[in-house]
Order: C-alpha cells, then sequence, then structure tokens
C-alpha cells in the first residue's frame, strides 16, 4: 500500500530514506577540526537535486525527508522503545564494553534489528539518551533528527555526538532529518544516520555475530576478537565523485557487478542482468520496490554466491530489479554505472571494518553463523509495518498461503494466534509470525472497518 503522502513505501527492507539532500545552496568546502567541522559539503546540482533516494534500501517501508524548514518537523525523538526487539543489544551507553581482546578496544553493545541497520549509541549534547545512529555508508552526510538539533536554518543544525572514549564531535554541523517514518517501518526510534563526514574521521568496526561495535580515532593494529590479521581480506574503499559515496565491484553470477556498498541498506538489490533466468522463475514475487522516484516490481532470489574482492558470502539472498529501474534514469543523470546495492544479507557473514582513512574495507569471515537464522524464510508470506499507529500489512509475497487466503496489502493487522498486536514491537511480531512450515497462525485483519479472521500456513517461502 503506498500513498502520495508516503511515496518511499517499500518493504521488508527495501523503502529509502533521504540522506544526503542539502538543497541547492552550498555553503563553502568542509573544514575539519578534531570535534568541530564549519560549513557544509559542496555538492554537485544534479546530486543536491536527485539525491533522495538511498537511505535504508533494507527498512520495512522506512522513509525519510531532509528538512528545509525547522517549522515542518514533527518527530519522536525520545529513546528507543518497545519496539526494540527482545533479542537486540542496544540501550546500553558508549562507553559500555561487552570484549576485550589483548589491546584491541572494547566492544560496545549495538542494536540490530530484524531488517539489519546497526544502530551505534551515542550521546546528543550531553544527554545520555542513548541516541542510536545508523552506521550508514549509503549516506554523503551525517543526519539527525531536527528535534534535536540546535539553530537549525537552511535545513543545517548544530549538535554535540558523543561516540565515547573522547571521540567527540563539538557544535558539530549536519543536515536536519524527520526520520519519523523509519519507526514506524523499521519498529525502533532512529536518532541519525552517520555518512561520510564522520567516516572519513574515525574508524567503525562491526561485529554483526555479537551485536556490537567498535568506534575508535585510528584503526586498531591488532585484528578483531577471535581473528587473526591474516584473516582479514582488504577491499578498497572508494567514493564515487558523482554519488558520494562507496562503490565496489562484486561477481555474481560470473560477472561483475558495480554496487553502492551500503551498511545501512537492509537488502542486496541486483539487476536481472546479473542473475539467472531460472532463479526468477523459482523466486519470491509480490515484492514492490518504491522510491520518490517510483516503484518496480521486483524478486527475491537465493544467490549462490556474491565475491566482494576475495570475500565470499554463499547461499544468501538478493532483491532482484528490472535492468531499466525507476531509478536507472537517476544514476544516468550522475553518470555513474551502478547495478544495485550491497547490503545487510552480505555484511552480517563478516566482522566488517570501515577505514577510510586508510580507504579500505576489513572483512573477517565468520567460521560459523549462529546470528543468521536458518528459517528466516520460513514464515507466514506477509510483511508488516506500521502506519496511523496501526499494524498493517505492507506486502503479501507469492505464492504464499496468505496470499491464497485473501490477505491483502494495506489490511491491518489486530491480532495473532488470539493475541492483540498492540504495545509490541514489530520485530517481535515478525518472529512471532515465523515458524516451522506447517504451522499455523490465526490472524485477524480488518479491510475497510471490517474485521476477520483467517487461518494461515507458514511457508518455506525462499529455499
Amino acid at each position: 500500500m503506498t500513498s502520495a503522502a508516503n511515496p518511499f513505501r517499500g518493504c521488508h527492507g527495501q523503502a529509502q530514506l533521504v540522506r544526503a539532500g542539502l538543497g541547492t545552496e552550498a555553503h563553502g568546502q568542509p573544514k575539519v577540526v578534531r570535534g568541530t567541522r564549519q560549513g557544509i559539503l559542496r555538492l554537485p546540482l544534479v546530486f543536491a537535486c536527485l539525491v533522495a533516494i538511498l537511505f535504508l534500501a533494507g527498512c520495512d517501508g522506512a522513509s525519510s525527508t531532509i528538512s528545509s524548514d525547522s517549522n515542518d518537523i514533527s518527530a519522536d525523538t525520545g529513546a528507543p522503545d518497545a519496539d526494540i526487539p527482545t533479542d537486540s543489544g542496544g540501550g546500553k551507553p558508549p562507553d559500555a564494553g561487552v570484549a576485550d581482546a589483548g589491546s584491541y578496544p572494547p566492544l560496545v553493545p549495538v542494536t540490530i534489528p530484524i531488517d539489519g541497520q546497526v544502530l551505534y549509541p551515542v550521546n546528543l549534547d550531553g544527554n545520555a539518551g542513548p541516541f542510536l545512529l545508523v552506521v550508514d555508508t549509503g549516506a554523503v552526510r551525517t543526519a539527525v533528527e531536527t528535534t534535536l538539533l540546535r539553530n537549525v536554518q537552511n535545513g543545517v543544525g548544530v549538535i554535540t555526538i558523543d561516540f565515547g572514549s573522547g571521540n567527540v564531535f563539538s557544535d558539530y554541523e549536519v543536515l536536519a532529518a524527520d526520520l519519523t517514518e523509519a519507526k514506524d517501518h523499521i519498529g525502533i526510534s532512529i536518532h541519525g544516520l552517520i555518512g561520510q563526514d564522520i567516516f572519513s574521521e574515525l574508524y567503525f568496526g562491526l561485529d554483526y555475530r555479537t551485536s556490537a561495535a567498535v568506534v575508535t580515532e585510528t584503526a586498531p593494529e591488532e585484528a578483531p576478537p577471535g581473528f587473526s590479521t591474516e584473516e582479514g581480506i582488504v577491499v578498497p574503499y572508494v567514493v564515487d565523485g558523482n554519488l558520494g559515496i562507496p562503490l565496489v565491484e562484486a561477481r555474481v553470477g560470473g560477472k561483475t557487478a558495480r554496487l553502492i556498498a551500503d551498511t545501512g541498506s537492509g537488502v542486496t538489490i541486483l539487476t536481472r542482468s546479473f542473475v539467472e533466468p531460472s532463479l526468477l522463475d523459482s523466486g519470491l514475487s509480490g515484492y514492490l520496490w518504491y522510491t520518490s522516484y517510483g516503484s518496480d516490481p521486483a524478486t527475491i532470489v537465493r544467490i549462490t554466491s556474491i565475491d566482494v574482492g576475495g570475500a565470499v558470502a554463499e547461499g544468501t539472498w538478493a532483491v532482484v530489479v528490472p535492468d531499466d529501474h525507476h531509478l536507472r534514469p537517476v544514476f544516468d543523470a550522475l553518470g555513474v554505472a551502478v547495478d544495485g546495492f550491497l547490503g545487510y544479507p552480505f555484511y552480517r557473514r563478516f566482522f566488517t571494518a570501515i577505514d577510510v582513512a586508510a580507504g579500505r574495507w576489513e572483512f573477517y569471515s565468520y567460521n560459523d553463523l549462529p546470528h543468521v537464522p536458518a528459517g528466516e524464510w520460513d514464515r507466514v508470506g506477509v510483511e508488516i509495518a506500521r502506519e496511523g499507529g496501526e499494524v498493517v500489512i505492507d506486502m503479501v509475497f507469492s505464492p504464499s498461503d496468505a496470499e491464497a487466503k485473501g490477505v491483502s496489502a494495506g489490511d491491518v493487522l489486530r491480532a495473532i494466534d488470539g493475541q492483540g498486536v498492540e504495545g509490541k514491537g514489530l520485530d517481535d511480531l515478525r518472529l512471532e509470525l515465523r515458524g516451522v512450515p506447517g504451522e499455523t497462525r490465526t490472524l485477524v485483519v480488518s479491510n475497510e472497518g471490517v474485521d476477520r479472521e483467517v487461518e494461515v500456513s507458514v511457508d518455506r517461502l525462499l529455499p
């Protein structure tokens, strides 16, 4: 279901948030002093007009706008609430380390929702919160909720961001953002996005297996806990001059794809030319990819492997979109050849280090994957989101029993197995919809105010 008021809608991680739009005004090149930034990035005019495409190519339909007028913003800026999944590692202040291996810096607990974004806890203007910022290599500029900022003018405000361990950006200029709908679709309050300006200043190490991360001013000399330096696979971190975000080359099906390397994306996206027709024939349809520029039907498929510079993810999955998808004219206007996005299904296979100062990614392959659910696609064939305070059916997958039983996108979900959905986090509800193929769930759904009860099977949606 979509509307003119919500043009970014998507499913299971597939709507995009605005990440870098500054409008047409530029205030000079950035001048970076430790902890302070004066001025904002100068972006090409065409980019400033077209950048509203990229965030969370992997949230459950999330969308966002960058404000040009602080009076237009209405956002929930509270600390993470009941929508944080019960199995997440969030809610700890930035200095709460959870691991120590020799002199490797202590890891900080982070929240990683089912959608896969790494949400790093920070203090903002001296307030502990904790406030959660998305570690988002797909963001050109750092953005923070408008209502948290000081001196907001022309879509830019000032705030002090404290990552802990002395990594403080004082009176730092960031984009003013409305992330209200991100909470509705991811299910967790998000207070900002970490962009390339901060990545260029700090090293980030992301441990998806333990839901932890490290942020330091310089890259550690030691390998992450549990790894040796020899196990690290180094891939160049190359920021495209037109997009302002990193691209990588990935081998998929014997072909080389140029992908936006996007840790803020909950899905990997490929164009059809990189996927065998037989995979598409047996794939999962019912997925609709939306951005502010339009939409395309998409298919979810199991990919044999994706190889990024020797970092290989086997048996992963991807969203496949048409070669002539609706963003193609945008990329063409920017003069950039892009074949998709590299997202969470890839990164979670590795301890992923982002070292922009050295121009490199480092991938340390996990030898086991306890954090990757074996049955993540064993579920009722729907995706859910919040809209207007209610839980709605955002997508219905095909083939699925839910589709056969007449469950429709736009239906309001009232209850699962006799338990109302009110007060429950989206990730908790998503887990209730998972199960063993052949099990059933009794849903109460409402359409135009009329409730009906329907028993639907848990399907293995993606073998």
